[in-house]
């Protein structure tokens, strides 16, 4: 709720000093008039009745009622900046002042208590809930501006229109239309899409069961091949196994002849051992042989001495007879026999060595000639396994290029056809699931567009249905004015199409009126004087009533601006009746600007303008100026 508090105006037309109205808190009917000290004779007029409200206008829109803006608002009579400051309180407790002012232009919002701050015109008009044509419409009646009913159909039909938003409706509709032709477009898109990846499908399809076929004429042609290099593998592989068992065995044989050579080599060696044994021993007893020898030499050459030598001994002194040195002789005699026993035992020593070596010798030559034949066995084996090796190396090779060739034959072919199918198959994987996301596209822009369409028409069918609705709203305010306004058994009805002399459809907003005097309804314009005027107003509040339940508007301010023009004293009367308990039925402020001052006694205040030499000012009525004027 929009609760209007004061309004501060200052070079403003003709209000050039600073002057204050202040709104009055109680919500009644108020009447303004005027006086005007500069030119007496004009009476009530030229003293800025109308100007007060241009210039709350002003403030809230940055024009008047009839258009003016900056220049042509400015006080002729001062050289003051032009202000104007509007204080209202929106909702409970939030009280705001408005202020535009004019060189510099500026448009501020001050709360209670706090610093001015620049706004928006648009920041504002959501503030109050109304634009400027739906103020003129439901807030301000002026006397220079035009009545609904003035309109021309067109007019009528389009102010009724964008003052109750139907035109959004239409907008909508055009906005649907146009939806709907974008999503055609992109629905053509979209199937050329389709077509496209469907075409790709088909090709790739074409190009799996052409692959498909090759594939199966490679294995018809290539079995053969295959055959024969496996039957080839078989046959080599077979072999193969043969030779290993054949190797293995000869391996083993090897391995045997191996071992029984080491034994004959181990018997030489012992026999060798041996034999240097036997040749030490031999040694031995030949040197024992030589040693009993010598030693029986030197005997005999002792004796032969011993019974050659003649005189006394040069030992004992005694002389050197027979019977003196045959103790000696018989001693060494002994000595002899014993060396010649020595000499005895070596040479049979030295025979059974001799004879042992010659043993050995015979055995070392049969080990020797065995191990030579081993040798010769083993080197044959050897030979022979080096064989087997070679033709089984050769044969695994031979396996191996095979096998490679199998695998080319079975495999390389065999891949590059199945990696071309599987990319084919991936391919057109992909491109089936794309064609069905397209698929799945189409459908939905397909109901979209459906649906675009159906609100193309439902959203102007809505606005036709709205028109009918809030026609029928119109036609019972209008009405129940008219009653008030003294216009018993007079009715209002309204059409926005009609039908021309041509028998064509005629778009607009027609107002029909049938009075007591008429049969038939009759267009309003037939009408003059004061029935003319009850019918404006009634046509003017009706609409503002329809207006302000639409939008919601919350402005607690009606204004009539000379509303009596063209009416006799009992219209007059009638309409301030009308306007008094109206304001108790919409618990708004009502203020009726005229240049009369009435002495009805519905009246809850008044209100004067007076303009003298320093300009305009406004204030409460006394009795004394109403007296007087």
């Amino acid at each position: 709720m929009i609760e209007p508090r004061s309004l501060t105006i200052q070079g403003f037309k003709s209000y050039s000093r600073k002057t204050k109205f202040a709104f009055s808190r109680k919500r009644g009917l108020f009447l303004i008039t005027g006086k005007n000290l500069m030119k007496p004779r004009l009476g009530g007029n030229a003293v800025g009745k109308s100007s007060l409200w241009d210039a709350l206008l002003y403030c809230l829109y940055d024009k008047t009622a009839r258009g003016l803006r900056g220049p042509s608002v400015k006080s002729w009579q001062c050289n003051e900046n032009t202000s104007v400051s509007f204080t209202f309180r929106a909702g409970r407790k939030q009280f705001l002042t408005v202020r535009r002012t004019y060189k510099p232009n500026t448009l501020t919002l001050r709360k209670h208590g706090a610093q001015p701050e620049r706004i928006s015109q648009e920041q504002l008009e959501r503030i109050i809930g109304c634009n400027y044509e739906a103020f003129l419409l439901t807030v301000l009646m002026g006397q220079f501006n035009k009545y609904f009913f003035d309109l021309t159909a067109s007019q009528k039909l389009e102010l009724f229109s964008s003052a109750l938003n139907l035109n959004k409706w239409v907008d909508a509709a055009k906005r649907a239309t146009q939806m709907a032709s974008f999503k055609t477009q992109a629905l053509l898109k979209l199937e050329g899409r389709q077509a496209t990846h469907l075409a790709v499908v088909d090709e790739l399809t074409r190009s799996i069961v052409e692959l498909k076929a090759d594939i199966a004429e490679f294995r018809r042609t290539k079995q053969v091949h295959v055959d024969e290099i496996q039957e080839a593998l078989d046959k080599d592989q077979a072999e193969f196994d043969l030779l290993r068992i054949q190797e293995g065995k000869l391996s083993d044989k090897v391995n045997w002849v191996e071992s029984k050579a080491e034994d004959y080599e181990k018997d030489l060696n012992r026999i060798e051992g041996e034999r240097q044994k036997v040749k030490d021993a031999i040694n031995q007893h030949r040197e024992a042989v030589k040693a009993c020898k010598r030693d029986m030499s030197q005997i005999d050459d002792k004796i032969n001495d011993l019974q050659a030598l003649k005189g006394d001994c040069p030992t004992c002194g005694q002389g050197l007879t027979k019977q003196a040195v045959a103790p000696t002789v018989k001693r060494w005699d002994v000595d002899w026999q014993f060396v010649e026993t020595e000499k005895v035992h070596a040479l049979r020593g030295l025979r059974r060595a001799k004879e042992a070596l010659a043993a050995l010798d015979d055995e070392a030559n049969e080990a020797d000639v065995t191990l030579g034949l081993r040798e010769d066995h083993l080197a044959k084996l050897r030979k022979r396994a080096t064989g087997l090796r070679e033709r089984r190396n050769a044969l695994k090779a031979k396996i191996d290029w095979n096998t490679a060739q199998l695998g080319k034959v079975t495999q390389t072919d065999a891949d590059k056809l199945r990696a071309r199918l599987r990319k084919a198959i991936n391919r057109r994987r992909i491109k089936k699931a794309r064609a069905l996301r397209v698929v799945r596209t189409c459908r939905k822009l397909t109901w979209k567009r459906s649906l675009l369409e159906y609100w193309g028409k439902g959203f102007r069918q809505l606005r036709l249905w709205l028109i009918d609705r809030l026609l029928l709203k119109l036609q019972i305010s209008v009405n129940s004015a008219l009653v008030d306004l003294g216009l018993d058994d007079w009715t209002v009805s309204f059409d926005v199409q009609r039908e021309t002399q041509a028998g064509t459809m005629s778009r607009g907003f027609h107002v029909f009126v049938k009075s007591p005097e008429n049969e038939t309804a009759v267009p309003w314009e037939s009408w003059s004087g004061g029935e003319t005027q009850r019918l404006r107003i009634a046509g003017a509040i009706g609409m503002a009533e329809l207006i302000r339940e639409q939008t919601q508007s919350n402005f607690d301010l009606d204004v009539f601006d000379e509303p009596t023009a063209f009416l006799s004293e009992e219209g007059i009367a009638d309409l301030i009746d009308y306007f008094a308990r109206r304001v108790k039925r919409t618990s708004r402020s009502t203020y009726l600007v005229d240049h009369r001052a009435f002495a009805h006694v519905g009246f809850d205040d008044r209100f004067i303008v007076t303009r003298d030499e320093s300009g305009s000012s406004v204030a409460r009525a006394v009795i004394g100026d109403l007296a007087n004027d």
